[in-house]
């Protein structure tokens, strides 16, 4: 089944504060060797991670002028997509690639936001007991695991923005997206003026608090969809898509 491309909407309403480099291309084979083990222990044909939108997996989307998702707080098993009231009228229940079987498990970050979720496809409805689940969790276990060696890789310990490497991975992905769409960007360079005598006079606690501080001044003052980051010591950036 071919995953859908992501819109310029969907982009742009990605929050990137949250995003732990997971728009870069990287991410989607740190979880290649996780899908592989699903499709081999549950015998389906299509298994994957949605990442973006985490908090409405794609395949059960009503392509109406709403774009309904159903949300579950934790797994959602559809065993037979023909009985449930739910896919009346989805597209993906027609066709070649028809759905007749789902299960999504969230995958969660530290602090209880969803972020992605694992999902199963069969073109045949399914069983899928209590054992079942149990395992589909572990899975997602695994992939939370995954996400959070992606986090220590990419989010500023700190400050809790994107270091460098976590902005430039994030700000690649939206400079190849806003050129593809012949969309402007702008680019904002902070140097904090007199920080090493914050350290010097009241001691390094308090100049990590002012780094807190202006981060979280950063964030508020920007768009979600706007990448802010920490490239090191008092040194931040801000990347704002679709600025024209």
């Amino acid at each position: 089944m071919k995953m859908p491309d992501m819109s310029p909407h969907d982009f742009y309403q990605v929050n990137a504060s949250h995003a732990f480099g997971l728009l870069a291309s990287s991410a989607e084979l740190r979880f290649e060797r996780l899908t592989r083990l699903a499709k081999r222990l549950f015998n389906v044909p299509v298994a994957f991670v949605s990442l973006v939108e985490a908090h409405r997996p794609w395949p059960l989307q009503k392509h109406d002028d709403g774009r309904h998702a159903f949300a579950a707080a934790d797994m959602l098993v559809v065993q037979d997509t023909v009985l449930d009231q739910r896919f009346q009228g989805n597209p993906l229940r027609m066709g070649e690639s028809r759905v007749r079987f789902y299960a999504g498990c969230p995958i969660r970050v530290g602090n209880g936001d969803q972020l992605g979720t694992l999902c199963l496809i069969d073109d045949q409805p399914r069983a899928f007991d209590d054992d079942d689940q149990a395992l589909l969790r572990d899975l997602a276990k695994m992939a939370e695991q995954e996400l959070f060696a992606m986090e220590l890789a990419t989010v500023d310990e700190l400050t809790r923005i994107p270091n460098r490497r976590g902005f430039e991975a994030m700000s690649e992905q939206a400079l190849s997206l806003c050129k593809r769409l012949d969309k402007p960007v702008s680019l904002f360079y902070f140097d904090l003026d007199l920080f090493k005598q914050i350290n010097d006079r009241f001691g390094h606690a308090e100049g990590d608090r002012a780094l807190q501080d202006f981060s979280a001044i950063l964030s508020r003052s920007f768009r979600q969809s706007d990448i802010v980051g920490r490239l090191g010591g008092d040194e931040f950036a801000a990347l704002l898509p679709n600025t024209g």
